[in-house]
């Protein structure tokens, strides 16, 4: 029947060991060294990605932080610059206003010198116009 050789089943052996550490030696200790650097490259990345990200939340939140602060400068300057324009319109009126009225209180003096001059013009001048109505009405009787 069967006959068993011990010399082939041990040199197959023999060969089967010898296979085994060559494979380990040049086949499978390179790729699982392969494998491992892979997945650390893997989880380096993966952590760079994660600052990264960090990174861009952390400058939006600056920019948004510099654009809240531009826009509240913003604010105050335009109000600033609203209460100094609102100052000086204020104090352009008042100055108007004083000049207005010191106008306004010339021309009335102005008129009632008139008035005054008109007035005496008139009463120097009844004698001559009451004869003057006399003479026409005379004249019409």
């Amino acid at each position: 029947m069967l006959d068993l050789h011990l010399d082939l089943i041990l040199i197959t052996f023999v060969s089967f060991i010898v296979l085994i550490f060559a494979l380990n030696r040049l086949l499978y200790r390179p790729l699982l060294a392969f494998m491992d650097k892979r997945e650390a490259l893997i989880a380096d990345d993966i952590n760079n990605a994660k600052r990264n990200v960090e990174a861009i939340e952390n400058a939006g939140n600056q920019s948004n932080d510099i654009l809240k602060k531009a826009r509240d400068e913003a604010h105050e300057i335009k109000q600033n610059a609203i209460k100094e324009a609102t100052a000086t319109q204020d104090g352009e009126i008042s100055a108007l206003k004083e000049k207005l009225e010191s106008e306004y209180s010339q021309f009335i003096e102005s008129l009632n010198n008139q008035k005054q001059d008109y007035k005496k013009e008139l009463l120097a001048k009844i004698p001559a116009i009451s004869d003057h109505l006399k003479n026409k009405l005379s004249q019409l009787a």
